[in-house]
């Protein structure tokens, strides 16, 4: 009988046996193999920065009863987040064999910090639209709402723009950027928030 830890080849002996108990014995090689990929069973998570520069998570977190017929190790490819936004992530299992299987989840990111903050200058009332755009995003702002700064990030947190908001209507032109989810962040009043946008053609 064999087993995970037999893996690989295993020396046996066979040994025959007479009627006169005369015996005689030889050895052979039994090569145990593992062709069995792991079963991966990934979950969406919902995590929220609270006002911290980052968050981190572990691959349990997205694991949901992955399973394997021998032993396995978990993996993700991304693991701290510094920004709120939505993120595909991909979870691995590999057995020690190198047997492997992915799936991919998503991981929601927020800042209850900034539920505060939008009620202070009602940012409600901000609009963006077209959501989602091929190229150019309108962003329109109160009245009442003095000049603020724009920055737009990508799903990685890299800062690929960035603008005044000039006067009432505001406009961001997407044409040399990538189809994808961006995460705009609107500073008014030193207050920020964050909002989600979608480049798509």
């Amino acid at each position: 009988a064999f087993t995970c830890a037999n893996l690989g080849a295993n020396t046996v002996n066979l040994t025959v046996t007479d009627a006169s108990n005369n015996t005689n014995t030889a050895s052979a090689i039994v090569t145990i193999e593992d062709n069995v990929n792991p079963t991966v069973v990934g979950q969406d998570i919902i995590i929220d920065l609270n006002g911290n520069p980052s968050i981190s998570i572990t691959p349990e977190d997205l694991d949901n009863g992955s399973f394997d017929n021998c032993d396995y190790t978990i993996s993700i490819d991304i693991d701290t987040f510094t920004m709120s936004g939505v993120y595909d992530i991909v979870l691995t299992i590999t057995d020690s064999v190198n047997n492997s299987t992915s799936v991919t989840v998503t991981v929601t990111v927020t800042d209850n910090t900034l539920g505060v903050e939008e009620n202070s200058f009602e940012i409600k009332n901000i609009k963006l639209y077209p959501v989602p755009t091929k190229d150019i995003l309108n962003i329109k702002i109160p009245n009442n709402i003095e000049k603020g700064h724009l920055k737009l990030f990508d799903i990685n947190g890299k800062l690929v723009m960035e603008k005044e908001l000039e006067n009432e209507t505001s406009v961001l032109s997407l044409q040399n950027l990538q189809d994808g989810i961006y995460i705009l962040k609107i500073t008014i009043d030193n207050k920020t928030i964050s909002k989600r946008v979608i480049k798509s053609n």
